[in-house]
């Protein structure tokens, strides 16, 4: 991974969207461990962004622009340095979250406030939602390196999760003054107006935002709630059944739909969706609560795959896949690869995450090349998939091997 390519993975890890599992080309790619070695605690959840070191005033001042020119920042990051940086991006897209850690507390220590090293801690913090330590570690990015406040919304996230409205605000502001086109930097701003008492503003700001991606999930429910507020409620139903034909795993759509159809005076149906939203407020409880345990859990094999059944119920594709890259990454010697790979198809199809399960089917025939049950399954798959050839393909091979175990 290139110096430049790292920074620019970096920032959109910064704006702490949702991504894919890694790929196995990106798992090939990850950098060996460096070799300078940083004494740090058994539990790097003990540890404080507040408790590093800090450095020289100006240090680091244009290491962004030396990054992306063709002089480089050779004289500022050395390799090891660089290693250390790219193997904590590669561990925090696999959600190993207690490693990254690990290494990022190792590199601040090697070079206190290494920018890079700060905006991966603070987005890993806000993941983990330790607000207020990561707006330490973000605060310090801002503050050596601050040509980059356009990249740090997830700033003003901490700060609106802490409930410092007026702080999440201003922040909010900076990083759009400062030429982000990020609707998250938008909508953002509008929650934070809106939780301070200015409802039109911020409804302008998510109309503008809806302009530009009119089917996001987070402005389709956050808009639908204002509008229940300011007692739209019809409105406010059209929106709130958007969001859930997006989002149909999450709960808060139904719950609003149902206080808009009482509203409305249409008592039936809102007793109807009250008690959808009850079945899968659950079910949505539960999986937040293996959410919040899975980071912390040494071998938290056992907890993926339960996260990744219950999402076979709420039909969750990202969380699902999350739940199965853990599982991936933890799998003990004593469950087959081949047992993980017919698991994460089954999870994956049920889902009706197509994308997904094509990519496990891949898997399975990698790992199960030489086992029966593997192309059994692969067999079921191509015919659900209306791959003939390969369906028949498959077939051959399962009954192939199928003899050749008679043997």
């Amino acid at each position: 991974m290139s110096a430049i390519g790292s920074i620019v993975l970096v920032f959109a890890l910064g704006a702490a969207s949702q991504e894919a599992p890694p790929s196995d080309a990106q798992r090939e790619r990850a950098p060996e461990r460096a070799t300078v070695e940083v004494p740090a605690p058994d539990d790097p959840f003990e540890r404080r962004p507040s408790e590093l070191p800090r450095a020289e005033p100006g240090h680091w001042d244009g290491l962004f622009a030396k990054l992306a020119s063709d002089e480089g920042a050779g004289d500022l990051i050395p390799q090891s340095l660089r290693d250390r940086q790219a193997l904590a991006e590669a561990l925090y897209q696999l959600r190993d979250y207690r490693a990254t850690l690990n290494e990022l507390y190792g590199t601040l220590e090697i070079a206190p406030d290494f920018p890079p090293a700060l905006i991966v801690l603070g987005t890993a913090l806000f993941r983990l939602r330790r607000y207020g330590d990561a707006a330490v570690a973000l605060e310090r990015f801002v503050e050596v390196a601050p040509d980059q406040l356009a990249r740090t919304q997830v700033l003003g996230h901490c700060h609106y999760s802490l409930g410092d409205y007026e702080a999440a605000r201003d922040h909010y502001q900076r990083v759009i003054a400062a030429g982000t086109d990020s609707p998250g930097a938008v909508r953002g701003l509008a929650l934070a107006l809106w939780r301070l008492g200015d409802v039109e503003a911020a409804l302008e700001l998510l109309d503008a935002t809806l302009a530009r991606e009119p089917d996001h999930y987070e402005t389709l429910i956050w808009k639908a709630q204002l509008l229940f507020e300011e007692e739209e409620f019809a409105a406010a139903l059209h929106l709130a059944e958007r969001a859930q034909a997006l989002a149909p795993h999450e709960p808060r759509p139904l719950f609003l739909q149902s206080r808009c159809l009482f509203e409305l005076e249409r008592d039936d149906e809102a007793e109807a969706r009250r008690e959808r939203w009850r079945e899968l407020d659950a079910l949505t409880q539960e999986v937040r609560r293996l959410e919040g345990r899975i980071p912390f859990e040494r071998d938290p094999y056992g907890l993926a795959i339960e996260l990744a059944q219950l999402c076979r119920s709420t039909r969750d594709v990202e969380t699902a896949r999350d739940a199965l890259s853990v599982a991936e990454r933890t799998r003990p010697d004593e469950v087959g690869a081949v047992d993980f790979r017919l698991f994460a198809l089954e999870v994956l199809w049920d889902i009706g995450d197509r994308e997904g399960a094509a990519v496990a089917a891949r898997a399975l025939e990698i790992d199960g090349a030489e086992d029966a049950r593997a192309w059994k399954r692969l067999e079921q798959y191509f015919a659900q998939t209306r791959d003939r050839r390969r369906q028949i393909e498959a077939g051959e091979r399962w009954r192939r091997l199928s003899d050749a175990d008679g043997d």
